[in-house]
């Protein structure tokens, strides 16, 4: 199912492209004296209402929801190489990794990911000033900011980013593991650092029924007492 926001921001990136087009078309008709299909037929004109017309479809169309970033990613380095002192560049970067993290490409292989889109940001300022050394000094600039943003980030929300940068455990059902009702809320209670005695209580039964139930699920979860629950607890997110 398509994500509101994805679909919101598809139309909207579409419209305002689909604007872009009329412009250049009016622009071409009026100031550079060209006919409607002289201006229409020009590759600027194709090559916007094209991007609209993509934008459009990755908003409507769900497995097409991909479409959004990876514009955004291919005209970063024609961007950069066209005006290395434009913003557009790192503009359309920032927006295509905005996106992704609305996709949840990030969810998995954070830093790896994270990583591979930086790097695509470096090796397009690297491969303008590869082809015209003139732009070294706007290439380093621009690298040289990124990096400085990130280490802000880092600064400023150090535990934050520490905690999301960690990758998230795989959940584990207790219900389809065959555990019943009450063997699921001893074993949640359990693993969450509770005593026998305190969930003898907090349920309101005897401390050998708690023992009892929890030994039928140690067999159910295939270990043999707490530590074993505790090591799965690490290894897992338990969930009902």
């Amino acid at each position: 199912m398509m994500d509101k926001a994805l679909r919101k921001t598809g139309i909207f990136f579409s419209a305002v492209f689909f604007a872009g087009a009329v412009y250049n078309l009016i622009f071409r008709i009026v100031l550079r004296s060209q006919t409607f299909v002289e201006a229409i037929s020009s590759l600027s004109c194709i090559m916007i209402f094209a991007v609209a017309s993509l934008f459009l479809v990755g908003a409507l169309w769900s497995p097409a929801k991909w479409v959004q970033p990876l514009i955004f990613l291919l005209v970063t380095p024609i961007s950069i190489n066209t005006d290395s002192t434009s913003f557009y560049g790192l503009g359309f970067y920032v927006i295509a990794v905005a996106l992704l993290f609305r996709l949840g490409f990030f969810d998995s292989h954070r830093v790896v990911r994270l990583t591979l889109c930086f790097l695509y940001f470096v090796i397009s300022e690297v491969a303008m000033f590869t082809l015209d050394n003139e732009r070294l000094y706007d290439s380093l600039g621009a690298i040289f900011f990124m990096i400085v943003f990130l280490v802000f980030l880092y600064l400023a929300f150090q535990e934050k980013l520490a905690v999301y940068l960690k990758e998230p455990k795989r959940e584990l059902s207790l219900k389809e593991k065959g555990l019943a009702t009450t063997e699921r809320a001893y074993t949640l209670a359990f693993a969450s650092g509770r005593t026998t005695k305190e969930v003898a209580y907090d349920f309101g039964v005897s401390e050998s029924t708690v023992r009892n139930t929890l030994a039928r699920s140690y067999k159910k979860l295939g270990v043999d007492d707490k530590a074993g629950l505790s090591a799965l607890a690490e290894r897992y997110r338990l969930i009902d």
